[in-house]
């Protein structure tokens, strides 16, 4: 089942000297189709292991704006469409190289 995803950047404003995260002013990176999955196995055990709760990763089609990332997940979050759920993006798997899919492992915030 897919369902519709946004990929935002994220956005600190300065406020009396710290920086806040500008939540409602976050602009779209790109808007895509995707398939969540849950976590399994050694993958599991490791996000267990890192304390992160409510992990989901979400199986994309490969595309250049995707490339574009590598090295800059916590640049950007991700939002479902239905739910306006969000998840922080902490790995972004590139499959070895494949050109074909890419999973972005991600945790729910609030």
């Amino acid at each position: 089942m897919e369902i519709k995803i946004n990929i935002r950047k994220r956005v600190f404003s300065t406020t009396g000297g710290r920086q806040i995260e500008d939540k409602a002013g976050a602009p779209h990176y790109m808007n895509v189709w995707a398939t969540p999955t849950d976590l399994y196995g050694e993958e599991l055990y490791q996000a267990m292991a890192a304390k992160l709760h409510e992990v989901l990763a979400f199986k994309l089609r490969y595309c250049k704006a995707l490339e574009d990332m590598r090295g800059h997940a916590k640049d950007y979050f991700v939002e479902e469409v239905a739910t306006g759920a969000r998840y922080r993006i902490y790995h972004i798997d590139y499959s070895r190289g494949s050109r074909e899919c890419v999973t972005l492992k991600c945790e729910r915030t609030t």
